[in-house]
């Protein structure tokens, strides 16, 4: 047997890891921070990409496309315009003084007047935002997991694609959201680059960014909440710094809660919230004497969370009956108060160990606290829109829950290799990612216009009193009835065909409304008059009258209802002109005076000019009404209707030469309308 050294095993020596990565770069290495940031503004981009070619929807009408001072010229003085009123002022009709959200109004005045009023834009910049959103909330969380990227991805792209935020990217008005998110964020990242750096600038640059977020939105006061706790549970911060920060935090938020009260405070106390805005104001009544506003709020919060895992059936608005009270032995109430008090518990038991399941927690509870209707009664009892922010606290808790199941000092290698070594994590949430993303761009499709998302929400939700609503008011206005009437024309549809369309759209707008009113007894306003114009267009003037009447009676200020009533006392004087002249005398009288203060409170709308040229006319005072039917013609130069009369006027002096002139300029303005 040989024993010479050349017959003995040699024993081979393992290269080391590094000399491994410096001939092959590609081993272990973790994906670059860029890069997963790009994929996320990418998805995110691209996502809502389908909303580019829709237009404005809903409140965006009041805010953007019809508001005076988003429309005014961008300048120093419309910015100190935007920053001492409400939210809603400059609308044609606003009483809506509660809301004071004056950096998201100068960005829509810059929009507007920068991309010309194109929606297509606005939808465009709405997507950039949530982008600029996914990116800065991926380095936040990198960082706070010291450069670990998969929670900080998995994270960021559960929360972009979740389909409860359609609402908030595909309404403009809901920029208001997004800056307030984006404010709060870049709040968070600058804390964290000054604790990094010990750069004041960071510092300035935080406070700066957490005045745009308050500014955008009032509920972004929970910030002064957030901000200490995202200090405690995700940095490792000295005292002092700790203190500086929180103290600037609370600076922050009370000198914006002085700003609005100081430009809030001289309005008129806002009108008393309605039911069929939020339904928790039921629980006062005797009706619902069994039930209970806080009872009935964390129900109502449970529903936000089936909502979030389950979000198949989403709608514009869940008003009543959509949603009911109810009161503590309810078991939806149960299950939601033993859910919260059990996170509760775990939170405080892990709070030495800075819990980041916890901290999740307790970003959803707190930043949903202004919202809730717990504490005290808002606007609406639930949207979509108020979920945003909170429900990053969740997509950070399931993520995480998930991620310390794993070993993790293992699985933060390249992405190929960690989604081997950690199967079950990115299944679960590359799953719920695919079909949130998959509903995510079908509802986008719903927010094209409001007929087309009024329409399908009224499906989903087929009691809501809101919708129903909304949408017989939307099927009843003279904007549908034109952009019907172009689509039909579009068609080659006949004249008839489109006066018949239009009618079957009044007797849906009638139905819906009715059945609102059946529901709840007290609609807004605008809801009585609406009726009230269906029955008038049946001839049942009686019936209008009572609904006109009790529009009025709800907005004594409102010159259409004023005007509407005294068409009723107009048609019902024709009526008994030839069989009672005398009674007809006393009912015009009652109609012009009607139309005089129609006329004092708008005195540039030409419809009550031409009523009460038509008094005058049936006083064969032809002068007057003359005078009338051309102020109205002057102040719109469109108005068929003061043509026609002064053509007819005209043809009764005698005065052929003149009825004929307005008689052409009336036939030139409807062919162009036909064309």
């Amino acid at each position: 047997m040989s024993n010479s050294i050349t017959d003995m095993p040699i024993e081979k020596e393992e290269m080391p890891v590094e000399q491994k990565k410096a001939l092959n770069p590609t081993i272990n290495s973790t994906p670059k921070p860029l890069h997963l940031a790009l994929v996320l503004f990418a998805i995110a981009f691209l996502l809502f990409s389908n909303t580019f070619q829709h237009g404005f929807v809903l409140d965006d009408i009041g805010i953007i496309k019809t508001n005076k001072i988003t429309e005014a010229s961008v300048g120093f003085e419309n910015a100190k315009v935007i920053f001492s009123t409400p939210h809603l002022s400059g609308a044609y009709h606003d009483q809506e003084n509660v809301i004071y959200r004056p950096f998201t109004k100068l960005l829509f005045n810059i929009e507007w007047n920068l991309f010309d009023g194109d929606p297509h834009l606005f939808h465009i910049l709405q997507a950039l935002l949530y982008g600029c959103i996914g990116v800065l909330l991926f380095f936040i969380l990198l960082e706070a997991f010291h450069k670990k990227w998969v929670v900080a991805f998995l994270v960021s792209l559960l929360f972009i694609v979740h389909p409860i935020h359609t609402e908030v990217v595909d309404n403009i008005k809901c920029a208001d959201e997004l800056l307030s998110l984006l404010g709060i964020l870049l709040a968070l990242r600058c804390i964290q680059q000054y604790i990094k750096k010990d750069v004041a600038f960071y510092f300035v640059l935080a406070i700066l960014s957490l005045l745009m977020a308050l500014f955008s939105k009032e509920s972004a006061v929970t910030a002064l909440a957030l901000v200490p706790l995202f200090l405690y549970f995700l940095l490792d911060i000295p005292v002092k710094k700790n203190i500086l920060i929180t103290a600037s935090s609370a600076a922050c938020v009370l000198f914006f809660l002085w700003c609005r009260w100081n430009v809030l405070h001289v309005y008129p106390e806002p009108r008393a919230i309605m039911a069929s805005d939020n339904y928790l104001v039921l629980c006062k009544e005797a009706a619902f004497a069994n039930t209970s506003q806080i009872a009935s709020a964390v129900s109502t919060f449970g529903l936000y969370l089936k909502t979030f895992f389950l979000p198949y059936a989403l709608s514009s608005d869940y008003s009543y009956s959509t949603i009911q009270p109810v009161g503590f032995a309810d078991v939806g109430f149960l299950v939601v108060m033993i859910i919260c008090i059990s996170l509760l518990f775990y939170t405080v038991k892990q709070w030495q160990q800075k819990s980041v399941i916890g901290f999740g927690f307790l970003w959803l509870i707190i930043s949903m606290s202004i919202t809730s209707n717990v504490f005290f009664l808002i606007g609406t009892s639930f949207g979509e829109r108020l979920f945003f922010i909170p429900s990053l606290g969740i997509c950070l808790a399931l993520v995480y829950a998930l991620y310390e199941k794993l070993d993790k000092e293992k699985i933060e290698t390249s992405f190929a290799e960690t989604m081997q070594k950690a199967p079950q994590l990115f299944a679960i949430v590359f799953v719920l990612a695919g079909l949130y993303s998959f509903k995510t761009w079908t509802r986008n499709k719903d927010w094209v216009s409001d007929i087309i998302l009024l329409s399908k929400d009224i499906e989903t939700s087929p009691n809501s009193c809101h919708l129903l609503y909304n949408l017989g008011i939307k099927l009843s206005g003279g904007e549908r009835k034109q952009e019907l009437a172009n689509e039909l024309i579009s068609l080659g549809y006949s004249q008839q065909q489109i006066e018949d369309s239009s009618a079957v759209e009044n007797q849906k707008s009638f139905a819906y409304l009715s059945k609102a009113l059946s529901i709840y007894p007290y609609m807004p306003p605008e809801g009585y008059n609406e009726i009230g114009l269906n029955y008038f267009n049946r001839g049942q003037l009686d019936s209008a009258y009572s609904f006109y009447h009790e529009a009025n009676i709800r907005d004594t200020s409102n010159p259409i209802f004023i005007n509407n009533i005294g068409t009723v006392y107009l048609n019902k004087a024709n009526a008994l002109k030839q069989s009672n002249l005398e009674e007809a005398n006393k009912l015009y009288a009652i109609a012009f005076s009607y139309f005089v203060n129609a006329t004092s409170k708008d005195t540039s709308e030409s419809d009550y000019m031409n009523n009460i040229g038509c008094i005058y006319g049936n006083a064969n005072r032809l002068d007057s009404a003359l005078f009338w039917f051309k102020k109205a013609s002057e102040h719109d130069s469109l108005d068929v209707v003061s043509l026609q009369y002064l053509s007819m006027t005209y043809q009764n002096i005698g005065d052929t030469l003149q009825a004929v002139y307005y008689q052409q300029r009336a036939n030139a303005i409807r062919n162009q309308g036909m064309q």
